[in-house]
């Protein structure tokens, strides 16, 4: 089975213990490489997906919500990696994350 075909058949990934990293302003979380073949898919047909952020306890605490929903974002492509970049519109949660050095654990959700 190719994998535009498994896309096809499936309507979310999970993606667990992802670390937050800082490019400039924004912050990104790449994506496991054994899965190259599907975010090539999801980065070559432009998909748009939607990325429900579930945060560490430590983070709930502090900033009262376990989940983010960032909707309508693209896979991105550096070099033989792939990233999401996460909205600058809750900037305090991401640069919490990645100073006390937590992982995120993330459900895609392709449309």
């Amino acid at each position: 089975m190719s994998a535009r075909e498994y896309l096809m058949l499936i309507r979310r990934i999970p993606v667990k213990s992802r670390n937050v990293v800082r490019e400039g302003n924004c912050f990104k979380v790449y994506l496991p490489k054994e899965y190259n073949e599907l975010w090539n898919v999801l980065y070559e047909d432009k998909k748009s997906i939607d990325v429900l952020v579930i945060l560490p306890k430590s983070v709930v605490e502090r900033h009262f919500t376990d989940k983010v929903l960032i909707m309508n974002k693209n896979v991105a492509k550096e070099t033989n990696r792939y990233k999401i970049y996460l909205n600058s519109k809750n900037r305090a949660i991401w640069e919490d994350i990645r100073l006390n050095n937590e992982k995120l654990d993330l459900i895609l959700i392709l449309k």
